[in-house]
């Protein structure tokens, strides 16, 4: 049930105008079709609920009741459940496994059939067809193999191993002191109730049997931005989905069986993932041993679940618990199905990005995707299932795309599916002019001087003329192969390095601070096809910033900087800086001075061993608990950093895992007398989610973007305690996103201001993504981050820009200046 939003959400700018629904919508085109516009509605499947109106009509004064009446016409409130019941949810990402742990902080597991214990921590293997052997510590251990200090227990011939711990039905039982479970990558999620370790016909399968309160305490915080319940009147929202979420949990029943001597059992009723609704459990720790713990559960959440005791809803008094489905946002009209269509105005609250949008396909890769070789024709017709007839309007089309190679009708839910949209309510139309992609070794010559953009405090601003450099953010989109992009002056040569390496077809970004010559023109290059966006931030003054043509200083590959020799795990490799000859963007000489504060960088790792990150910061000083780089196994992730000189001029680089690493130089900050227009400092952890740093434990959502205070932080710069001062006009940051529940992208903009249509990281589902960010102040000393999808964030702080009458770093609430998919800026050469 959980909404979706792909990578190619980040990226694709703000919402669109829906067509009237008709019964055919024919856009075809004379002139060759370059591209096709999708125009949607609503984020989801478009039944029942949508939660963005749940909130918009909580906000408007509506009752749980109200809401939940108008979106499930046909049913009522019914007879409650009992707060008794239990339901078993199948834990989908433990399918198959063939050993299993489970972990307890308070010591006190137990298994069925095992006659001592308790346990703080128990391994159990499937041997054979019902047959486990299982192992029992008294310690808490790490999610291994490992059996050393463990009794043995013997074998169960057995179909199924329950553990329980003491109080695992006790809501008052702290989130971390349940069951702990640990996953294939060696994290743990804390669940009440009971876990159980199956062997099935189809192999073996994890669950856990709740009793259904605890289970939807579960559920809501996964679906719906907790903070709702904090708004006035959002409480209402929150309510309505706990009852929603409970009726849908209980009316399940899926066929979820394994062989027992006995018959056929059903193990589980439901699952925790977006194929059933997503069940998160009580609480996460990174790992067995971690002393620290995520708290899922949420107050708000907890208080919703708590005032609905057993409430569902049902077609008659005692009837069975209706399947009542609900998604993010249904846009201005649901789709209708099992429910009468709604009218739903309310669904266009603020803070829904979804409400309506718009999408702009490439023609060729959809031609190629379904074989048809040159698109001639783009039709959309009501749907040919009947099933799907009971949709309303644009939510039961085909779509019929025509081509030299052949015809083809694919429902649209399909099509949505194919092409990474966030519904399957949509109408098509084609442009014959839209933009095109950067071909293989195009480049793109972009005047940022003179570009018009708005100031942080909302008045109209220009890039001057005099700039050394400008901070951008670039996206590769839809790259055609594997390949980079770099950025340089277009006063002089394009240089051999690098700012963006990017995988085919994926959504890649990076932060780059660009220096800009005489001619105030920024170059752009590719060596694979693919768009090109790059969204502006601001601009340095001539003396605050001295921008250089990117330079290659180190290169583990190619003995660069050093010997050819990879970094090993837990190894730290110094790049010293200053002395190093350099390149002015007219073409004259230049060295990196000795007083020099920072370097701007962009950090490369290449083909790492195992997944994992670099850490970059002053040498001589402590290596701070901070990430620069985050890459996984084999990838080649690059990362623009603005880091501090320390001791001797140099930068230390620390990777746990090998891999080969490269560092281009962008340019440098201070070398002059007075005020130094940027001061670095020993990076720092503002914010952490996962670890109740810079606030509570939880996700961020869509709904309750993350204002992070900068200005009077204390941060460490050069040994000495500092505070970030009131008249800072701009922080750099590294932002990262970690085990996002759906891809998407996050935004970093003032506090204060208009979130921009913009995009600063784009992760996927899941992953770890980073990206270094020099972000403009807000009017109250903070930067807000915006999430597309739930996600835990990370937000570290390098230090800060100088404000003042003549600032260092004039900052502008992020602009888009070229995307290629939308003919915005100049055309590639």
């Amino acid at each position: 049930m959980r909404r979706v939003a792909l990578a190619l959400t980040a990226v694709l700018g703000a919402a669109g105008v829906i067509a009237a629904p008709s019964a055919a919508s024919h856009v075809s085109a004379q002139a060759p079709i370059v591209s096709v516009v999708v125009d949607g509605t609503g984020n989801g499947h478009g039944r029942g609920l949508s939660q963005y109106g749940a909130y918009g009509r909580a906000l408007a004064g509506q009752t749980y009741s109200q809401i939940l009446d108008a979106y499930y016409g046909g049913t009522i409130p019914g007879d409650p459940t009992p707060t008794t019941q239990r339901i078993d949810v199948r834990l989908l990402a433990l399918d198959n496994v063939p050993d299993f742990k489970v972990i307890s902080t308070s010591g006190a597991i137990s298994v069925t059939g095992v006659p001592v214990g308790p346990w703080a921590s128990v391994y159990a293997v499937r041997l054979s067809t019902n047959n486990f052997q299982l192992w029992g510590s008294a310690s808490v251990t790490d999610c291994n193999a490992d059996t050393t200090g463990f009794t043995d227990l013997g074998t169960y011939p057995t179909a199924v191993v329950e553990f329980t711990t003491a109080g695992g039905d006790d809501v008052n039982t702290p989130a971390a002191n349940v069951l702990g479970v640990c996953r294939p990558d060696a994290s743990v999620v804390h669940y009440r109730g009971a876990v159980e370790f199956w062997d099935t016909y189809a192999g073996t399968r994890v669950t856990n049997s709740v009793l259904v309160e605890q289970y939807v305490r579960g559920v809501i915080p996964r679906e719906v931005p907790a903070s709702w319940g904090g708004a006035p009147n959002g409480m209402e929202a929150l309510k309505a989905q706990s009852v929603a979420a409970r009726s849908y949990g209980l009316s399940q029943a899926r066929n979820y069986t394994v062989e027992t001597a006995a018959g056929p059992t059903r193990y589980a009723s439901t699952c925790d993932s977006t194929s059933c609704q997503v069940y998160g459990g009580a609480a996460t720790r990174q790992s067995g041993a971690s002393p620290g713990v995520n708290v899922l559960e949420n107050a708000f959440t907890n208080t919703a679940v708590a005032a609905t005791p057993g409430e569902v809803r049902r077609a008659s008094q005692s009837g069975p618990p209706i399947s009542t489905e609900f998604s993010s946002s249904n846009g201005p009209r649901t789709a209708g199905g099992s429910f009468p269509v709604v009218d739903d105005p309310a669904d266009a609250t603020p803070t829904n990005k979804l409400h309506r949008w718009t999408r702009i396909l490439d023609a060729t890769a959809i031609a190629a995707k379904y074989g048809l070789g040159t698109l001639t024709s783009v039709t959309m017709v009501e749907a040919a299932d009947p099933q799907n007839q009971v949709y309303d309007g644009i939510w039961y089309n085909d779509v019929v795309l025509t081509g030299t190679g052949g015809s083809r009708t694919i429902p649209a839910w399909t099509f949505r599916g194919d092409m990474g949209l966030p519904s399957p309510g949509f109408t098509l139309r084609t442009e014959s002019s839209a933009g095109r992609p950067m071909g293989v070794n195009q480049r793109i010559e972009l005047q940022v001087v003179g570009a018009t953009v708005t100031a942080p405090d909302g008045t109209t601003d220009v890039v001057p003329s005099g700039v050394s450099a400008v901070a951008l953010n670039i996206t590769a989109v839809l790259p055609s192969a594997a390949g980079f992009m770099t950025v340089w002056p277009c006063d002089v040569g394009r240089p051999d390095a690098s700012n963006l390496n990017f995988v085919a077809n994926g959504v890649v970004a990076n932060s780059v601070i660009a220096p800009v010559g005489a001619s105030g023109k920024v170059c752009f290059y590719t060596n694979q096809t693919s768009h090109l966006l790059v969204d502006i931030s601001g601009w340095f003054s001539g003396s605050s910033f001295v921008g250089a043509t990117p330079k290659r200083v180190l290169d583990t590959r190619n003995a660069i900087g050093g010997p050819k020799v990879r970094i090993p795990a837990g190894g730290t490799i110094a790049v010293p800086l200053a002395g190093t000859a350099m390149q002015r963007p007219n073409g004259t000489p230049d060295v990196i001075p000795s007083n020099a504060t920072a370097v701007a960088m962009n950090v490369t790792a290449v083909l790492p061993s195992q997944a994992g990150f670099f850490t970059v910061w002053p040498c001589g000083s402590a290596m701070p608990t901070t990430s620069n780089v985050n890459f996984t196994t084999g990838s080649v992730v690059a990362n623009g950093v603005v880091a501090s000189l320390g001791a001797g001029g140099a930068v230390c680089i620390y990777s746990d895992q090998q891999s080969d690493v490269l560092v281009d130089v962008l340019g440098w900050f201070g070398g002059g007398s007075g005020q130094p227009p940027y001061t670095g400092a020993i990076p720092s952890r503002l914010v952490d989610t996962r670890n109740a740093i810079g606030g509570p434990r939880g996700v961020i959502t869509s709904g309750a973007p993350k204002a992070v205070p900068v200005r009077g932080v204390t941060v460490n710069v050069n040994g000495t305690p500092r505070q970030v001062p009131t008249d800072a006009s701009a922080v750099a940051l590294n932002v990262t996103i970690v085990e996002a529940q759906e891809a998407g992208y996050a935004t970093v903009w003032p506090c204060g201001t208009p979130m921009p249509d913009a995009s600063n990281v784009n992760f996927a589902r899941g992953g770890t993504a980073a990206n270094g960010v020099i972000a403009p102040i807000g009017a109250d000393g903070s930067v807000c981050v915006f999430t597309s999808d739930n996600a835990h964030l990370i937000v570290d702080i390098a230090g800060w820009f100088t404000g003042g009458a003549t600032p260092a770093f004039e900052g502008n609430i992020p602009k888009r200046l070229v995307d290629t998919r939308n003919n915005i800026g100049p055309a590639p050469l």
